[in-house]
């Protein structure tokens, strides 16, 4: 759900949701510094991290975020218990295409991610089977 939606209805959904694992999605990868600021009025990251501490408080289970701010949410001592699913992540010789925020999957993980989303670098891959095995391996070598 959204973070933005506020501390109540963040509540209420956790609360219906019982065991499961509802997540606050932040801000999101596409938004660059500049439309964080004209948005929110703050940099993506300072937002980020506000919309974090507010899902750890309405007791959400994990929150989406950017690779850019997985290691500040991780080391951050009231956020860093929640599940972090993260979108925007790419090898270094894929295109970035729509999102402004992104990293490597072996940079997010190092920095305390949960779950990647990891789509369009395989789906649009001339190859997509070569593509996953390539992002295997880039994966595995990571967690070495």
């Amino acid at each position: 759900m959204h973070t933005t939606a506020g501390m109540e209805a963040m509540h209420q959904a956790q609360e219906e949701a019982g065991d499961i694992k509802m997540l606050g999605v932040t801000v999101l990868t596409s938004i660059t510094d500049e439309e964080s600021r004209e948005i929110f009025g703050a940099l993506a990251r300072e937002k980020v991290k506000q919309l974090a501490e507010m899902a750890a408080r309405a007791g959400l289970k994990g929150v989406v975020s950017s690779p850019k701010e997985v290691g500040m949410i991780k080391e951050n001592p009231e956020t860093t218990s929640l599940f972090a699913m993260i979108p925007g992540t790419r090898s270094a010789n894929s295109e970035v295409q729509d999102q402004a925020r992104v990293s490597t999957p072996a940079a997010a993980i190092r920095d305390g991610a949960n779950l990647l989303v990891i789509g369009r670098q395989i789906t649009k891959a001339v190859d997509p089977a070569r593509a996953f095995n390539e992002l295997v391996h880039e994966l595995e070598t990571a967690k070495a």
